[in-house]
């Protein structure tokens, strides 16, 4: 739907000192325009705004720009789909003016103009003018068209950028510029001009974290110098070429808000007739908005693919963000359910973060768990997920983002959940995300965010504050925040809460319940009256402590697990980590032993094949259970017995479940030519122990791979989670 920000007209530049120009009516979003001729796929990649808010098309934006006497085009310089807008406007205004156009650009500095004037006369052939004129890395791929579209049109280019030639010793101070300026009059201009401090604001948060900003006056400071030499180079081509539009190509930030080289123009030549457009690639062209206080036109790209930073190039692929979910069973509230989204930390299972908000909230409040995206292998041998990578963090953190954002779209729209509040929590790695989504979520209207001890990359300390303020209803953190963080936060307009992080448990899961704005859970005085008898391991009346000697990421979280299982079913249970001390009357779990005792409690749970762990593929799977040694006398037959009725009880896909003694090569190579000979390619191996330690799991690797040719295995270090999802679903 278009929306009308203005009445009367339409500003030409955006600046509050010039008059409003009468434009006529504003123009419709349903207007008919013919096609323009070669641009008609780029049309499906962008969408264009004006700054009344209109949607307009190529050409008609075109036929505007052409009635101008100076164009400003903003750009992200490796991105593919603006540069194909660049040579659209390029070739839009050279038709629409007779070739009565100048193409100005940052890319070529003025040292380099007379190279330039005489490649377009033909006078020099290509490789001449790459060898002299220094071009930028990207130029093939993405300048060269302008160039080249200009030389056989018979269009002057300008190179408008200050030489790095002098670049130090202009920037060094006014005594520097003037000396710079007598040696080389032609390259740099007569006056310059002091910015904003307006503009240097935006400086100062577009690039905060690359070293304090420069304290003083900022009249020569290279930004500045940038921008007032482009300005000159556009009024002398403007008054060199009077009956021609100047078109001057440059990094969007130059130009956006009608400030940067915009500013210095005017600065120059006040009257003249000047528009802007700033182009910003995008991941997801539907859900763009209006942004008329950027430019006079804002044209969204879909995102595509990059031209090289040094040998390196892009292409954007499509991909899917998993999530999980869970809706309370019973009657909808009338209002909806409270809805948690879940951003766990790094090497976190999906499985295991969804048992514990089910069973922390699982008959109060919808829970999503959202799927990090980058799988890997943990020191273990199982996969794992994880949010980003430390090269490409910041695009990573980026588009995880954004896909939260569809998430809350979604749930929003088709889940039965209240629209506030919103929680969007995370711990860890997660937690980092949780603040990320913070300070960019200006469409997250309703949403609070809760940071359980985020970790804190320089890339969130130094992530430049955006223009737009966030939407976001507030930001908790439970932890530590340091200065570049919070400066962020708060620079998108939020205002963080920071406090203590509790114990990892239930102090966490309380707080999570508390910005929910569900009731805490009632503090148990003391083991319940009556516990319940069937909870394995535990005895009514004595404590238990659920010991993890060798304590990782996933093994601590199951042990966590088992024992606020136990809790919740009223025993006294307490996860104990390594060596810690556990009261004397305790009974002690070794979680991660492989002891003879959880033959038992396994065997006890899983002897009817109810909780095994499934098959990675329904078709091609497989599973395999190695029974360790220290398992006890009659394991293996247990487990075997206990396996086949499992197998005779499957529908029409039946899916293999096999268990091998550990040690037991013999076995376990007729078990794996067995599976491959069926075709069941895909096996999930798993010991039968609540979690093995990483130095076991490492010993079962190395025994099966050696026998597994042309399978492709997969690792689970345990039955530990299973065993708590089992008597969850029980309750």
């Amino acid at each position: 739907m278009a929306l009308c920000l203005g009445g009367g007209g339409c500003r030409r530049g955006g600046d509050e000192s010039t008059p409003p120009v009468d434009a006529g009516p504003c123009p419709s979003t349903s207007e008919v325009v013919g096609p323009e001729p070669g641009v008609g796929v780029l049309e499906h990649q962008i969408r264009i705004f004006d700054a009344r808010g209109h949607e307009r098309s190529l050409s008609s934006m075109l036929d505007e720009l052409a009635e101008r006497e100076v164009v400003l085009l903003g750009e992200t310089h490796l991105d593919d789909v603006t540069h194909g807008v660049e040579h659209a406007v390029l070739e839009g205004l050279a038709r629409r003016r007779d070739d009565r156009v100048v193409l100005s650009m940052e890319m070529f500095e003025r040292d380099v103009q007379g190279v330039l004037d005489r490649y377009l006369a033909k006078e020099i052939d290509e490789a001449t003018l790459m060898s002299q004129s220094h071009p930028w890395g990207n130029y093939v791929t993405d300048y060269r068209p302008l160039v080249e579209t200009a030389r056989a049109r018979g269009l002057p280019v300008v190179a408008a950028n200050m030489p790095r030639a002098v670049m130090r010793r202009a920037a060094s101070g006014p005594e520097g510029y003037v000396e710079a300026r007598e040696a080389h009059p032609d390259w740099l201009p007569e006056q310059v001009f002091p910015a904003s401090e307006a503009y240097w604001a935006r400086v100062d948060r577009a690039i905060r974290g690359h070293g304090p900003p420069r304290a003083g006056d900022r009249t020569y400071a290279v930004q500045n110098l940038w921008d007032n030499t482009m300005a000159d180079a556009i009024v002398s081509a403007r008054r060199a070429h009077p009956e021609h539009v100047v078109l001057h190509v440059v990094g969007a930030f130059h130009i956006e808000r009608h400030d940067g080289t915009v500013a210095q123009v005017r600065k120059r030549e006040p009257q003249v007739d000047l528009m802007t457009l700033t182009v910003e690639p995008t991941f997801d062209l539907a859900r763009v908005e209006p942004a008329p206080e950027r430019a006079d036109f804002v044209i969204y790209a879909q995102a595509q693919a990059s031209g090289p930073s040094g040998d390196r190039l892009e292409v954007v692929m499509p991909t899917m963000l998993g999530y999980q979910l869970h809706l309370p069973p019973g009657p909808v509230p009338a209002e909806g359910w409270p809805l948690l989204v879940w951003l766990a930390d790094d090497e976190t299972r999906a499985d295991d973060s969804m048992l514990r908000w089910r069973m922390a909230l699982g008959q109060e409040a919808a829970v999503l768990v959202v799927e990090p995206p980058h799988l890997a292998t943990a020191r273990g041998g199982w996969q794992v997920e994880r949010w980003s990578w430390p090269r490409t963090l910041d695009e990573d953190l980026s588009r995880a983002s954004g896909g939260v954002g569809r998430i809350l779209e979604y749930a929003r729209r088709r889940l039965p959940v209240r629209g506030e509040p919103v929680l969007v929590a995370g711990e860890g790695a997660g937690g980092t995300l949780a603040l990320w989504s913070a300070q960019y979520g200006d469409e997250w209207d309703g949403v609070a965010v809760l940071a359980i001890e985020p970790d804190l990359p320089r890339a969130l300390r130094s992530a430049s504050i955006p223009e737009r303020r966030s939407a976001v209803h507030r930001v908790e953190v439970l932890g530590t925040l340091d200065d570049g963080t919070r400066a962020g936060l708060e620079g998108a307009g939020l205002r963080p809460s920071v406090s203590v992080a509790p114990a990892v448990g239930r102090g966490r899961d309380d707080a999570v319940r508390r910005v929910l704005g569900l009731a805490a859970e009632p503090e148990m005085a003391g083991p319940a009256a009556v516990p319940d008898p069937a909870a394995p391991m535990a005895e009514p009346g004595r404590p238990l402590a659920v010991r993890v000697r060798e304590p990782s990421m996933l093994s601590q979280q199951w042990g966590a697990l088992y024992a606020g299982m136990l809790r919740r079913r009223g025993h006294d249970a307490r996860l104990v980590l390594g060596d810690a001390a556990v009261p004397a009357s305790a009974r002690v779990l070794d979680f991660d032993a492989g002891a003879a005792a959880q033959t038992d409690l396994l065997l006890g749970l899983m002897g009817e094949g109810e909780g095994l762990p499934r098959s990675p593929d329904v078709f091609g799977g497989a599973v395999v259970v190695l029974v360790p040694r220290a398992a006890g006398k009659g394991a293996l037959s247990r487990w075997t017995d206990a396996l086949t009725k499992h197998e005779a009880t499957q529908g029409g896909f039946k899916t293999p479940y096999r268990a091998v003694q550990e040690g037991d090569d013999a076995a376990l190579r007729v078990v794996l030519d067995e599976l491959r000979d069926k075709g069941r390619t895909d096996v999930l191996v798993v010991p039968a122990e609540l979690c093995a330690t990483g130095g076991r799991m490492l010993g079962y690797i190395d025994a099966v791979e050696p026998l597994a040719e042309g399978l492709d295995l997969q690792w689970l270090p345990g039955m530990g989670q299973r065993v708590v999802e089992v008597l969850a679903e029980a309750d």
